[in-house]
């Protein structure tokens, strides 16, 4: 899991420059896991079925916000 601060809007394309503010106030642009969003979702969502062993790595990157991870299913 990480977030990122910038100034442009959700969605933008291109560079976009790191915003301060919403860094001290910890108001993130994006949360993702695994670098992207919607990553984990979807089309891209895990597929298992009962009794498959599967194995995840969870990191918290940061730099701000706490990750609670906690399986379901």
């Amino acid at each position: 899991q990480s977030e990122f601060y910038h100034e442009g809007q959700v969605r933008d394309k291109g560079l976009q420059q790191f915003d301060m503010d919403k860094g001290l106030d910890e108001r993130p642009t994006y949360v993702v896991l695994n670098g992207s969003v919607g990553a984990m979702t979807g089309e891209h969502a895990l597929q298992a079925k009962v009794g498959d062993r599967i194995r995840l790595f969870v990191g918290d990157a940061g730099p701000n916000l706490i990750s609670s991870f906690h399986i379901i299913g």
